[in-house]
């Protein structure tokens, strides 16, 4: 599905704009913009697939290009990144403001952020197998300035009449059959995560997809339990027997009337997210500023404050969010771990 939808919906499209605006000045933020979007479709191309057509990718159309070549993710990592360094410098607010962007109304100091956060999701790719690379662009990034604040996250915003996609299936062909897997329940109710309640319902004692209704609706954490993963149909009825359940209908899932509702936003990039790319980078030691420690704990409190953005009862209180910050410090010796899983929750 990311390939149908990233070269048809996206590339093509930013392919055509970059064509149509490279020798036209007054629109050079229109360009960049595009380039950064086709830079994101790019990442999340090749980290799905690897190697992918890139140079050529998209261009059925302009350049009459049917088969093009694929090519290597380790020769297309370097050009994202040069894309998205090039384009986020380039975007410059004295130049026509594109009022029509529907990410941030052409606000071009939020789409600098935007790129630049892209920049670091893309550097800190390649800590393990390029970390002179990694820390290159990290530098740039982190100088540039990227998300810190869930004022400036990048999502895309839903309502009736254009529903979140995702959402449209759990609430139609898949409602019944989408579950919450043990590992990710079990992580968050160990911990006391109280955003395991944002996240999950429970159908007690449902038998089947009619029976999951809102009678029989739980989101206490307590009540939480997750299906072991690589099941199908017939080995999920043994593991809902073996946990106590009358069926796999009484997994957890994902509420499908909160998180997963039909006008609930998608987000790309989130200040959660980049602050803890920062805490891994500033441990790794590729940036000065700040402390691990702190950008650790940044990326859990905007994660748990861009709840609400889901839906009012996704909400997080300060509170308990404050409680479960306090419990879980960054620790001298598993900081990667500790880090890396928070990035898997957000």
């Amino acid at each position: 599905d990311n390939w149908q939808s990233y070269y048809r919906n996206v590339i093509k499209n930013t392919k055509d704009i970059i064509a149509m605006t490279k020798d036209n000045p007054a629109r050079s933020n229109l360009m960049n913009m595009a380039r950064i979007l086709q830079a994101y479709a790019f990442i999340i191309l090749t980290d799905t697939y690897g190697d992918i057509p890139y140079t050529e990718g998209g261009e059925g159309y302009s350049s009459q290009i049917f088969f093009p070549v694929y090519e290597t993710q380790q020769s297309i990592y370097p050009k994202i990144i040069k894309e998205l360094t090039e384009a986020t410098t380039a975007l410059d607010a004295t130049k026509t403001i594109e009022t029509a962007d529907i990410l941030y109304g052409g606000n071009v100091d939020k789409w600098k952020k935007f790129g630049y956060s892209l920049l670091l999701r893309a550097g800190m790719r390649l800590s393990a197998v390029d970390p002179a690379q990694a820390q290159a662009a990290v530098k740039t990034a982190f100088s540039g300035g990227v998300i810190k604040l869930n004022i400036d996250n990048a999502f895309v915003r839903h309502d009736a009449n254009y529903k979140n996609p995702i959402s449209n299936t759990l609430n139609s062909t898949e409602a019944a059959n989408y579950y919450m897997t043990k590992p990710f329940v079990d992580a968050l109710k160990t911990t006391n995560d109280p955003r395991l309640v944002s996240m999950a319902v429970r159908y007690m004692g449902a038998t089947s997809g009619t029976a999951q209704v809102p009678a029989a609706a739980s989101i206490k954490a307590a009540d939480q339990i997750g299906l072991p993963m690589g099941k199908d149909n017939t080995t999920a009825t043994a593991a809902a027997k073996a946990d106590g359940l009358v069926s796999f209908y009484e997994y957890s899932q994902v509420d499908r009337n909160r998180m997963a509702k039909l006008t609930a936003p998608m987000f790309m990039v989130t200040a959660s997210q980049t602050n803890l790319l920062l805490a891994e980078a500033r441990f790794r030691g590729w940036i000065t500023d700040g402390t691990a420690a702190q950008f650790f704990v940044d990326g859990i409190k905007t994660n748990m404050d861009q709840m609400l953005a889901f839906d009012a009862t996704c909400a997080v209180l300060p509170a308990d969010r404050d409680v479960y910050i306090a419990a879980n410090p960054l620790a001298t010796g598993s900081e990667l771990n500790q880090i890396n899983t928070q990035y898997w929750i957000s």
